[in-house]
């Protein structure tokens, strides 16, 4: 399920830069409103960028490591 969720969330930003790139082209919108989405949606790509190389097997080996510490089984 996360790698369908993360390809949705790719495809996305990759047709959103797509289409503002689109607009401008044509020109029939602001450009300070295009560089805000633009903006916006770089700082999502790099949200799924971490995420998808941040959730490796080493992360999910922390994980478990800092469960068992709070629950008190300290190995």
């Amino acid at each position: 399920m996360r790698d369908f969720i993360l390809l949705v969330i790719s495809l996305t930003i990759l047709m959103t830069y797509t289409y503002i790139g689109y607009l401008l082209i044509v020109g029939n919108t602001d450009i300070q409103n295009s560089m805000l989405v633009y903006g916006s949606v770089s700082a999502l790509a790099g949200a799924v960028v971490q995420y998808w190389f941040g959730s490796s097997k080493g992360s999910s080996d922390k994980d478990k490591a800092i469960s068992n510490l709070t629950k008190g089984d300290g190995k």
